[in-house]
């Protein structure tokens, strides 16, 4: 039976959603093990002692649900994102790779933060963020640059607009007596820039998804650029199939 907690009867359905969500709030933390404080406050439940034997009801139910997502082809409970990366985070990865770059980092928990920081005995870190841009403290991210070891660069130009759009906003930049000052790109000549077309092909002449064999051009049309038929001249998408149309069929 839910317990009465400061006379107010919560409902079955009010301490599953409690428990699903102190197991979402230990996953966005770097710790091992789920504990009192990853169960949510609820509405009407301020004071501290009645929260806290919330807690002590809440706790083993997260803790079975919890263990109950180690299994996630036959488990009960809904396997989500979050689930993974933190299972998989308890593993303790090692990331074979020299340089690693952490986007975002201005919106980062503590899980990824932990599974980053991991890395520094073998490769460069490297974090790139806007601090003013932070949005997800209401999901336990933290701005993870403020006590990042490491030398601070100022990435100033933007390629996404001009020198009017660079002054306007260093105007503003003034005015609120922020440190840093934004440089715009300049437009590009005339006709410096070719067909987005060409240079599709000439930055990305990958294969196509399905084989080289399919054709890339109606018969008898020469392709433009020849050599990249099949990266980049417009095809035909291949036929759908199914698991259920590729399985064999047994004769009458």
């Amino acid at each position: 039976m839910p317990p009465d907690l400061a006379g107010s009867l919560f409902g079955t359905r009010t301490l599953a959603n409690a428990t699903l969500r102190t197991v979402m709030r230990f996953c966005h933390t770097a710790d091992t093990t789920i504990t009192r404080h990853h169960v949510p406050r609820l509405r009407n439940l301020e004071d501290s002692d009645l929260h806290t034997q919330l807690a002590a009801h809440i706790v083993p139910f997260a803790r079975k649900a919890w263990a109950d997502l180690q299994h996630p082809d036959d488990g009960a409970v809904r396997f989500d994102h979050d689930h993974y990366l933190k299972i998989w985070a308890l593993t303790q990865p090692t990331l074979e790779a020299d340089f690693l770059l952490l986007d975002e980092a201005q919106d980062t928990n503590p899980v990824v933060e932990q599974i980053f920081l991991a890395q520094r005995d073998h490769a460069q870190l490297v974090m790139v963020g806007d601090s003013a841009q932070a949005i997800y403290h209401w999901r336990g991210a933290k701005d993870v640059m403020t006590g990042f070891d490491g030398t601070q660069l100022a990435l100033s130009q933007s390629f996404r607009f001009g020198p009017d759009l660079a002054a306007e906003a260093n105007r503003w930049l003034h005015l609120a007596d922020a440190p840093i000052r934004l440089t715009g790109t300049p437009p590009c000549p005339p006709n410096s820039v070719p067909s987005p077309a060409r240079t599709l092909c000439c930055a990305a002449p990958t294969p196509a998804p399905w084989p080289r064999s399919w054709p890339s051009w109606p018969p008898d049309t020469p392709s433009p650029w020849p050599g990249e038929e099949t990266a980049c001249a417009p095809s035909p998408s291949p036929p759908a199939t199914s698991r259920k149309a590729a399985a064999p069929t047994t004769p009458n």
